[in-house]
């Protein structure tokens, strides 16, 4: 029987999803194989789930808690030896690592959890043939060799959590009064270390990938419709997917990126901006990415990065056709994230339009919850894919949706 070690930050009910999907994939590798999970699940601030299915469980709420992580230690370290680990999520590549550590198990490392989580350390580590911003420290602000705008983000977190726009220097300092600025050493899931970095006024892309045997098998750019950070402030977020000229283009970015971080065996989410024609690195998660960009991406091309993303961490080779032609999209209207009381929803209005290359709408029912206690994809107020041949008329349309799809609530 093998053996399959899985950590995750994603809700139970959809963990379960994810874990019945790969037993499917489990039984066509070997259906004469038996397998047995053994589960560290995280879903922070939350209690323990009802009525678990699976007999080597165990359960956080705060993975940054010593006490929660001493007693993860203490349960992985009696279940037997592993055939295979596998992270599911962004947040799950810190718990495995730092469980990998500390029992001295093989697989995934504190070193790849840095180049992959922490801001800087993967900027740190790309060679000086890979465009990207400056970083700036406190003495440079200090000396005033520090051009504005400027960017500050904590180092270890996603969403865009505690991002802000500075454009001065006092406002900078007040900023960074309270916060930690220190690319000497790594970082692991705090709030309180930042990065100060260069704005670049690009448009800012999403380069989506498959790693299977240090080879990037399969990339796929795409163009951001607003931004992560302007969703988390209530705005529609959204991508297309990028030019022939770009997509070659991004290809030989990603190829770069590969060649310095060594992206291991599954799915890797890179975001850069493009600047005066080229491709500057933003970051990079290994890990499908986020909102509906995974399943327009299956829609278009038939990949489904997150299958694939478990099955290369399980040493299947992914099987799929190239479908190089398909043009795809896709719309995202957010939640209240910042609110004074909950509102609900009142009345939902959609295009007088009748679409040509809608593929899916996911649209929220009158009554349910507008607000939203954290910022998050998967919870929205109306998610929109689009599919087809014709860049140009796809992005019209989904223009016509950007402008008259509302949501009226109070």
């Amino acid at each position: 029987m093998k053996k399959i070690f899985v950590v995750s930050t994603l809700g139970y009910q959809r963990l379960e999803s994810v874990l019945k999907n790969l037993e499917k994939i489990l039984r066509a590798k070997d259906p004469k194989e038996e397998w047995e999970f053994y589960i560290v699940n995280e879903n922070y601030g939350s209690s323990m789930p009802d009525n678990i299915k699976f007999k080597n469980y165990i359960f956080t709420s705060d993975s940054t808690n010593d006490e929660e992580m001493n007693k993860i230690y203490n349960g992985v370290n009696n279940w037997p030896e592993f055939d295979y680990s596998l992270q599911t999520d962004e947040y799950a590549v810190t718990i495995l690592a730092l469980i990998n550590e500390k029992l001295k198990l093989s697989g995934l490392t504190l070193d790849d959890e840095h180049k992959f989580r922490d801001k800087v350390t993967m900027k740190q580590k790309l060679g000086n043939d890979i465009n990207k911003p400056i970083l700036y420290t406190l003495e440079d602000v200090k000396n005033n060799t520090v051009e504005y705008p400027v960017i500050i983000k904590p180092r270890t977190f996603a969403a865009s959590k505690g991002v802000k726009l500075i454009t001065d220097k006092k406002s900078l300092l007040n900023e960074m009064n309270d916060k930690h600025v220190d690319y000497s050493r790594a970082s692991i899931d705090t709030m309180d270390d930042y990065e100060i970095e260069q704005y670049i006024n690009g448009d800012v892309y999403h380069i989506d990938g498959i790693v299977f045997e240090e080879k990037i098998i399969f990339c796929v750019a795409s163009q951001y419709i607003g931004s992560c950070f302007e969703y988390a402030q209530g705005k529609l977020l959204g991508s297309i997917k990028a030019t022939d000229i770009q997509q070659r283009q991004a290809q030989s970015f990603a190829e770069k990126i590969h060649r310095d971080l060594v992206i291991p065996n599954g799915v890797f989410h890179l975001e850069a901006f493009y600047y005066n024609g080229e491709f500057v690195f933003l970051e990079i998660g290994m890990r499908p990415g986020g909102a509906e960009i995974v399943p327009a991406i299956k829609a278009a091309t038939g990949v489904d990065l997150a299958n694939e993303h478990i099955k290369c961490q399980l040493g299947i080779k992914p099987k799929f056709g190239k479908n190089t032609e398909a043009i795809f999209g896709w719309l995202n209207f957010p939640r209240e994230f910042e609110f004074e009381k909950d509102k609900y929803i009142k009345k939902i209005i959609l295009p007088q339009y009748t679409p040509q290359y809608l593929y899916s709408s996911s649209i929220p029912k009158i009554g349910d919850r507008a607000t939203e206690d954290f910022v998050h994809y998967d919870s929205s107020l109306g998610s929109f894919i689009f599919v087809g041949k014709d860049r140009d008329a796809i992005k019209d349309e989904m223009k016509v949706y950007a402008e008259q799809y509302k949501v009226i609530v109070g």
